[in-house]
């Protein structure tokens, strides 16, 4: 399984469009909680929102909103994606987001199942630095696994004799002379 950082791209397309949806029509250009868990149902009906996006919305709205006023904008979710790309991802936020179905199931599993590991620093939360990193490592330890049997297993030293008026560019040359050379 490749790991890369569209683990990261995915969670963050999901919110930005989960978010422009929910706030099409909205007067304020904003959202306030109560039309993330509850919008209309025109939008539900013509949206298809993806549910794991509007549960991790409402599980994290009142970190989101940032200045406190009731209303998640596009300046906060902007903020959270800075936040997302440079401190990462917590295994439970993974989990929420891994949900929507936006994350490919197979590298989901990988990341959840391997999270510790890839947390370099122990954080508790993994960047895309550290999936690149922890895929890094993992293909040079696969390659080291690969080609171990091809590695040199007894090398032999040819000195040629100093004083030889031949010469020998091999150690076949000096075992074997041809008949130029005898």
């Amino acid at each position: 399984m490749t790991l890369n950082s569209s683990i990261f791209a995915s969670a963050m397309a999901g919110l930005n469009n989960t978010f422009v949806q929910l706030a099409k029509g909205s007067t304020t250009g904003g959202l306030t909680l109560e039309q993330i868990t509850n919008p209309d149902t025109e939008k539900v009906n013509t949206l298809s929102l993806n549910s794991g996006f509007v549960q991790y919305l409402t599980n994290n709205f009142s970190s989101i909103d940032k200045d406190g006023d009731g209303e998640i904008t596009s300046s906060d979710l902007s903020k959270l994606m800075q936040n997302i790309s440079k401190s990462g991802l917590s295994y439970d936020e993974l989990c929420q987001l891994g949900a929507s179905g936006a994350i490919p199931t197979d590298m989901l599993n990988t990341v959840l199942t391997y999270f510790n590991e890839i947390d370099k620093n122990h954080d508790g939360k993994i960047t895309s630095e550290e999936i690149a990193s922890y895929q890094m490592d993992a293909d040079r330890h696969e390659l080291e696994n690969k080609y171990k049997s091809f590695q040199a297993s007894s090398i032999s030293t040819f000195y040629a004799d100093e004083n030889a008026t031949e010469d020998y560019s091999s150690v076949l040359d000096y075992k074997y002379p041809t008949k130029s050379s005898s």
